[in-house]
């Protein structure tokens, strides 16, 4: 189990850098712009998955999450951060960890468990699910030219 949601967790940091990257290469006004999407900007879904991946992180570590991206004023670049926190958690674990369960609440304060693996499984997917739209986005922001390819495929060929 660790050694396939590490590759997952490197992957999910490998296809975040690329679509942070090419974000930061546009207009500074394609990153506010609102484009109709779960969250309505390129910056709010950036860091609604870096919000997740914090959250999450804390969960899974037992500490009170109080710094939440989004609510401190932080740029798109701290998802990296977030990122290299998740990928430092899991080669810290043995594998037995993601077979063990986390009890934890949900931010409506709902309680809840769940094995450790499918955590971490449910939190690279919401990150996927986030980057397609994220690339909708910037085609829907006007954007023509190409994007790099963030198919877990294409993280295997490198």
């Amino acid at each position: 189990m660790k050694i396939t949601l590490l590759k997952l967790a490197k992957y999910n940091q490998w296809a975040n850098k690329i679509l942070v990257n090419h974000i930061q290469t546009q207009t500074p006004e394609l990153l506010e712009k609102e484009i109709d999407s779960s969250f309505n900007t390129l910056k709010k879904t950036i860091l609604h998955i870096a919000d997740a991946e914090y959250i999450w992180y804390c969960r899974l570590t037992n500490v009170s999450f109080d710094k939440i991206p989004s609510k401190i004023g932080v740029g798109i670049e701290v998802l990296g951060t977030e990122d290299q926190k998740i990928i430092a958690f899991i080669e810290s674990k043995d594998d037995a960890y993601f077979g063990q369960n986390t009890d934890y609440k949900n931010l409506k304060g709902e309680p809840f468990t769940n094995q450790n693996f499918s955590i971490l499984t449910h939190l690279f997917n919401h990150g996927t699910f986030h980057r397609g739209q994220l690339v909708t986005m910037i085609r829907n922001g006007g954007f023509k030219g190409h994007i790099e390819a963030t198919d877990f495929i294409a993280f295997e060929r490198m």
